[in-house]
């Protein structure tokens, strides 16, 4: 009985190919889906408090009617600091656009740490750090970081990849809608590979 549930509990693709290809929304390409019974629909931002740089409580309930792009990152996070540049070139893009709101969450233990590299570094943007690590990895489903949602005003959200789709659909609300419900077409997303 257990060995049928976690068998028919997530999709079953036979890829072929050495590698696995994935699209935009980080299904594979390069191979067929067998069965998936998840029915996956856009999730809902769930409700939960950060602490800014002085240490007042900031829930992201409070960023209503706004597109946020949220990065999950950590100090110790090698590929995060090196990927630190290009999102700093994204949130330069979108500036002057006061429906987008970008929100930079730390998952450091080390509260003092976070707090130096922001005072060093001045990163724009929201700078938050989870107060619960442990719960914001499994409200967030992050196995990994960095992580990053784009998020409706509806508080619907994606996990986006990259840092060449953001620049796409950040700047249209109806391409965010179509990106997080899975009907933006491919063309309309047509990106180099990163």
């Amino acid at each position: 009985m257990t060995f049928t549930y976690f068998l028919f509990s997530q999709p079953l693709t036979l890829r072929s190919g050495n590698t696995i290809e994935k699209d935009i929304y980080g299904d594979v390409i390069n191979g067929k889906t067998l069965w998936n019974f998840t029915q996956e629909k856009a999730k809902i931002l769930p409700s939960e408090s950060f602490r800014d740089i002085n240490n007042k409580e900031i829930n992201l309930e409070s960023y209503q009617n706004k597109t946020l792009y949220i990065s999950f990152w950590a100090t110790w996070c090698a590929i995060c600091l090196k990927e630190k540049p290009r999102l700093d070139s994204l949130k330069e893009q979108f500036k002057d656009n006061p429906d987008v709101v970008f929100i930079d969450i730390s998952l450091d233990k080390d509260v003092e740490r976070w707090k130096n590299y922001v005072m060093k570094n001045e990163p724009t943007g929201a700078q938050l750090i989870s107060s619960n690590i442990s719960a914001t990895r499994n409200s967030f489903d992050i196995s990994v970081i960095p992580k990053h949602l784009v998020v409706n005003s509806k508080r619907e959200y994606r996990a986006i990849s990259g840092m060449e789709l953001p620049k796409i659909i950040l700047a249209d609300s109806t391409m965010v809608n179509n990106y997080i419900n899975k009907k933006l077409k491919l063309k309309e997303a047509s990106i180099e590979k990163e």
